[in-house]
């Protein structure tokens, strides 16, 4: 014969029940005395901020919501969930082996107030120099309980603040004061959350000792910045460059041409690859310079800049012997990131250059770009051999940078001026407003024939110019003949008339020998 029972008794609550935050840590620390009489029993921690607070009954579900679950023999439980200076009810129920309790009889609610006067515990943190030339700043996993020097500052991670220090000299007391630097620290940063980490992008010049520290304000805005020298990591910051150097794009393989980009930091050597579609296409030989085969990139160079700040003047040096361009100087408009530009020469004229410059191209060339959307302004410096200027009967001053429009499929000379020479090259500068298709040419013959028109009109103008005064002298008055003179040679005249006539009679009519005049 069996007897069964069933147990559907609620067991009695703790006999005992006591809330109270004694550590001062912003926690609530709740304590009762075992249930007597059972065994497997569980006790459920049930938390209210309602108004009243005083919660039992059929009103528990509404007015508290379920904290903890703590088993037999265990006596106490600290909620480090909670916010400083809020006040919180908790009641303790009781729950047997069976499940039977009794919702209507808790152990007496309790209230205590969140009183943190506990500064948080002090972080340990590590610093590890960048690629990029930053530090970065770490703290431990371990910080994530963020511990107050007794119990826990904030469970959720909801109120928690993170102060980053950085300071040119090792420190034994970190000022209090945010942004203080009477002791040559500075406040570099805050991190709330749950990031355990903080990024320092300026650090400073290379091969500078900078210390870091790490402090934190926890949920009742108590903080420690107490620190000492195990507290501070020391770094050294490193060279690293921001900007890659690209090399020449290569063959053209499948339609595309790749280039390389690479900068060597202190930690490792980081290199890009950019590649663009490309085609070899047949043009008709022309004078302007056209090929008649397929052309080809000839030469190409490539820059990179991380940033580029409105207005700042970026200069880029190339160095490459199939390049006519030597340096390109350019503004932008607007701040813009990971900027590039790239340039290449061709054998003749490019494929996608529909129409001829009007005149002799010495080198076309294209200058490509990324994320360069607003320029302000450009130079580009290039050179042309006087060997070139000889084989094709021209002067140096006959040269002009052209610049392609595709969209109206036009050339424009670009303002060029002839910079300097040597007994090898001739160094020219243009300015110009976009980047696109260029060629290094000989100027039109109406631009040619105005420049000689304007030195022409200069030149009058020089002339135009009145000369110093000089002391005026008096016309010369002829001295009048005197009187009677002219009278004088008209007898001398008629007297040699006389003469003459007298002879010719003479000889004529009375030569001697003959008896009257000469018959006919």
């Amino acid at each position: 014969e069996f007897n069964f029972s069933v147990d559907n008794t609620a067991p009695p609550n703790a006999t005992f029940f006591n809330v109270s935050d004694a550590a001062s840590s912003g926690n609530a620390e709740l304590v009762w005395v075992d249930s007597v009489g059972e065994a497997n029993e569980v006790y459920r921690v049930y938390r209210g901020t309602g108004v009243g607070g005083d919660f039992n009954g059929s009103n528990f579900s509404t007015q508290a919501f379920l904290v903890a679950t703590v088993g037999q023999g265990v006596t106490n439980w600290t909620d480090n969930s909670t916010v400083a200076g809020q006040t919180y009810w908790y009641g303790l129920l009781t729950i047997d082996s069976t499940g039977n309790f009794d919702n209507t009889s808790f152990t007496g609610t309790r209230s205590v107030v969140a009183n943190d006067t506990r500064a948080p515990t002090l972080l340990t943190i590590t610093v590890t120099n960048r690629s990029d030339g930053a530090n970065q700043v770490n703290w431990s996993a371990s910080a994530r309980a963020m511990k107050d020097v007794i119990g826990y500052a904030d469970w959720n991670h909801s109120n928690v603040t993170y102060m980053v220090w950085r300071s040119t000299t090792n420190w034994s007391q970190l000022n209090s004061t945010v942004g203080d630097t009477s002791n040559f620290s500075v406040n570099i940063g805050n991190v709330t959350g749950n990031t355990l980490w903080y990024v320092d992008a300026s650090p400073g010049l290379a091969n500078v000792v900078k210390y870091y520290a790490v402090t934190m304000i926890d949920d009742s805005n108590r903080s420690n910045h107490s620190l000492n020298h195990s507290n501070t990591i020391a770094a050294t910051n490193r060279n690293c460059s921001n900007v890659f150097n690209y090399g020449s794009y290569g063959a053209c393989s499948n339609s595309l041409q790749s280039q390389t980009g690479t900068r060597t930091c202190y930690t490792d050597s980081t290199t890009l690859t950019n590649t663009r579609s490309c085609t070899s296409t047949s043009v008709a030989t022309s004078s302007s310079g056209g090929g008649g085969g397929g052309v080809t990139i000839e030469g190409s160079a490539g820059h990179g800049w991380s940033s580029v700040a409105a207005g700042e003047p970026v200069t880029w040096a190339i160095s490459n012997s199939k390049l006519d361009i030597t340096q390109i100087d350019f503004t932008l408009a607007t701040d813009s990131s990971d900027v590039d530009l790239t340039v290449s020469s061709y054998t003749g004229k490019p494929a996608a250059v529909v129409s001829e410059p009007v005149s002799l191209v010495s080198q076309y060339l294209q200058i490509e770009t990324e994320n360069v959307d607003d320029l302000e302004s450009a130079t580009l410096t290039f050179t042309v051999a006087d060997s070139w200027l000889t084989e094709n009967s021209v002067t140096k001053d006959d040269i002009t940078l052209w610049h392609y429009d595709d969209v109206a499929d036009t050339w424009s000379a670009e303002d060029t001026n002839l910079v300097s020479s040597d007994e090898t090259l001739h160094y020219y500068e243009a300015t110009t407003d976009s980047f696109s298709y260029f060629a290094i040419g000989v100027k039109a013959e109406e631009e040619a024939e105005a420049e000689e028109g304007e030195e022409a009109e200069e030149a009058e103008e020089a002339d135009d110019v009145a000369p110093a005064e000089t002391p005026s002298t008096p016309p010369t008055t002829p001295t009048p003949a005197p009187e009677g003179a002219s009278s004088a040679w008209v007898w001398i005249l008629v007297l040699v008339i006389v003469v003459i006539g007298g002879l010719v009679y003479y000889f004529v009519y009375m030569r001697p020998g003959d008896k009257g005049p000469v018959k006919f």
